[in-house]
């Protein structure tokens, strides 16, 4: 700058007799000098989201503190336990974790600024291993709703009971898509991520070399299906993952999907109400809801602490098919698809699903590749934009809901 300033010399107006006036030139580089600062600094504390999607796991969580009061490992047994605990204050919750209409609209700038208008392919892990963290025991219940390729099986079991996983030769996502025979990688590249030794997990006193969470994978698309299953029986794996062919929804029944195409499992865009027309065979395949499978499983007295829903457009119906087991407290933690596709492009709204989520005691926020941008009690209009993207919620008063919390973006 200081070079450009003598260079110019009398060549540039405001000149005084050929020179410049040793005020004029000292306020010219005093403005760029702060301009150059201020671009410095906003580039520096404003990270990209292409930047951040490739940035270690743990480097992104130390971006984000939890609140003060909530200790840093705390060890949780759902099934026996409530959610809330003596140790825990969690009086902030979202009965006072609302937005004025000003804070609301700033937020959702933000959001749109960082995000354009949806949510795809979130990063998962970074909130997952939060909670991992806080509660280490493998002794946990997920159900997966849309299983597909199951990398989102395998990462839960990777969290909770990693060494079970290594022994059984499941280093990384890329082992487990070599297992299911070189799948696709899928849309948001689910194959790709660090190896698993590279996470930072909580010890769970060596439960998990012999415990393993118990995960329900449903998966309607029949050759998804038979690939996910005969993988886990080759591995092993059927005494905790229960893979079953069925449809979840909001009533039990039956219901038809298009065979789309049978020489490719993994359709990722292939479900009730989509490709019929192209479809060259349609199946009947069993729908259940998630109220009435906790009973027929004999989980009724159990904690559900992940409900994880992937279903094309269907995502509305499964919650509504789990509202019972949603209000009795019994599910934890909560994601599930936002689309321009299904029931989301015919009914749906996502104001309604927020809404009876906060009513059943959940907090909900747009799932993001660096934090998470609160919905519930910050809604605005705009976020009925009917764009693919994805949302988490969870329990009040759980030690899970302060890694959401911890994770929201306010500034």
């Amino acid at each position: 700058l200081v070079l450009a300033v003598k260079r110019t010399g009398g060549m540039c107006l405001g000149h005084e007799g050929g020179r410049w006036s040793m005020r004029r030139r000292f306020m010219i580089l005093l403005i760029a000098s702060v301009c150059f600062s201020a671009a410095v600094m906003f580039a520096l504390e404003t990270p990209q989201e292409a930047d951040l999607q490739h940035a270690p796991t743990d480097q992104l969580l130390l971006q984000h503190q939890p609140p003060r009061h909530v200790p840093q490992q705390r060890s949780l047994s759902p099934s026996t336990a409530q959610p809330s605990s003596p140790e825990l204050d969690l009086s902030q919750t979202a009965s006072s974790v609302r937005c004025t209409p000003e804070e609301a609209q700033q937020r959702a700038a933000l959001f749109r600024k960082r995000h354009g208008d949806r949510s795809e392919c979130p990063r998962e892990e970074l909130w997952l291993l939060a909670m991992q963290r806080l509660d280490p025991s493998p002794d946990k219940l997920f159900f997966t709703v849309g299983a597909n390729k199951g990398f989102g099986i395998i990462d839960l079991l990777a969290m909770w009971a990693r060494d079970w996983l290594l022994a059984r030769g499941l280093h990384s996502r890329q082992a487990w898509q070599r297992e299911l025979g070189n799948a696709p990688c899928g849309v948001c590249r689910q194959c790709k991520g660090e190896p698993y030794e590279q996470w930072s997990l909580s010890p769970n006193s060596g439960e998990a070399k012999v415990k393993a969470p118990t995960v329900y994978a449903f998966e309607p698309l029949t050759s998804t299906f038979e690939a996910v299953f005969a993988t886990i029986k080759t591995l092993g794996m059927e005494g905790h993952v229960k893979v079953e062919h069925m449809a979840l929804s909001a009533t039990v029944g039956e219901a038809v999907f298009p065979v789309c195409d049978e020489t490719e499992a993994f359709a990722e865009d292939c479900g009730i109400g989509l490709n019929e027309a192209d479809a060259a065979e349609l199946i009947t395949v069993k729908m259940e809801t998630v109220d009435h499978l906790v009973h027929t499983l004999g989980l009724a007295n159990r904690t559900i602490d992940g409900l994880f829903v992937d279903t094309e457009g269907h995502d509305s119906a499964v919650l509504r098919g789990a509202e019972q087991t949603l209000s009795s407290g019994r599910i934890r933690f909560v994601t599930f698809e936002y689309h321009s596709v299904g029931l989301w492009e015919k009914e749906a709204r996502l104001e309604e699903v927020i809404e009876r989520l906060d009513e059943q005691g959940f907090d909900c926020f747009w799932a993001g590749k660096s934090g998470t941008w609160r919905i519930t009690g910050c809604w605005v209009p705009a976020y009925e934009f009917r764009r693919w993207s994805n949302v988490v919620c969870a329990l009040r008063n759980d030690i899970w809901w302060v890694v959401l919390e911890g994770l929201d973006v306010k500034s």
